[in-house]
């Protein structure tokens, strides 16, 4: 086992500690990183230190620590105990708190670019996170005409999924699907548009319906919709065609047209007055 030296700061305050490292880590499913889970140990004197300690080391807060070289790392907490001991200041007696806090390092995702097959867009907002077994891409960016041209070109595909690379992340490319649900609106020459992105391993677990539950009971009530309205609308053309009104030719050619303007008009139910006034 490792035992480092280090200085530790959170909400401004510095202590001397000691990090022990037995060698455990992670694979980070961002970047293929192997993350290094620690063990702290800590001195925390008197009850004000001992009362902002509490307060500040919580599970998912994020601590610094820096070595002798002044290497900095960023941590997150993953728990923490303590135990209480007296000793002195000077001639006074005070409480002594030593803590040991586990850290799991952490890392910070800074997107450079993001190419979605031969697209490439720069997200002025962007979140990904870890989601059954394949990382899951939230983002908006601004398209200029013909990178809206491009994108809706890929997101009208029959193509599933498409090679996404997350530049400054990670330069290997991973398959990745767009989701179904992205609001967006036009300005001038300039559309705002949401991403969604969901990694094929995210679509491959054995429960993958997880992600479709996202949307319940909003989905099943649309569907339950669509599917009456294509039954009426496929009656009313049977009777037009029975009656003589419409030819099976000219049936056919409906048909046809509906389906090509289907994906233009799904579109405008997801067109909003301005994307930034909405929470992501």
């Amino acid at each position: 086992m490792i035992h480092e030296p280090v200085m530790m700061r959170f909400a401004g305050t510095e202590l001397r500690a000691a990090i022990e490292d037995d060698g455990e880590g992670a694979i980070s499913p961002h970047t293929g990183r192997t993350l290094r889970h620690v063990t702290l140990k800590t001195v925390v004197r008197g009850d004000d230190e001992h009362d902002r300690a509490e307060e500040h080391l919580v599970r998912d807060a994020k601590i610094q620590t820096t070595d002798g070289q002044d290497n900095g790392v960023t941590w997150v907490v993953a728990k923490r105990s303590y135990s209480l001991t007296h000793g002195r200041s000077g001639a006074a007696s005070v409480m002594e708190y030593r803590y040991s806090v586990e850290l799991d390092e952490h890392e910070d995702l800074n997107l450079t670019q993001l190419e979605i097959d031969d697209l490439i867009v720069v997200p002025y907002q962007f979140e990904e996170k870890a989601e059954r077994g394949g990382i899951v891409i939230d983002a908006r960016a601004r398209l200029d005409a013909a990178q809206y041209a491009r994108f809706m070109a890929l997101y009208g595909s029959d193509n599933d999924y498409w090679p996404v690379v997350r530049r400054g992340i990670s330069d290997e490319p991973r398959q990745m699907r767009m989701g179904w649900r992205l609001r967006w609106s036009k300005h001038d020459d300039v559309v705002k548009h949401d991403i969604l992105l969901v990694e094929r391993a995210c679509d491959e677990q054995p429960d993958g319906a997880g992600f479709a539950m996202l949307f319940e009971p909003e989905m099943s009530y649309s569907r339950a919709t669509l599917a009456s309205t294509t039954e009426l609308l496929d009656g009313l053309m049977d009777v037009l065609s029975n009656k003589g009104i419409l030819t099976e030719p000219e049936c056919r050619a409906l048909r046809e047209a509906a389906e090509q303007r289907t994906f233009a008009r799904r579109r405008e139910f997801f067109r909003v007055s301005d994307l930034d006034e909405i929470e992501p």
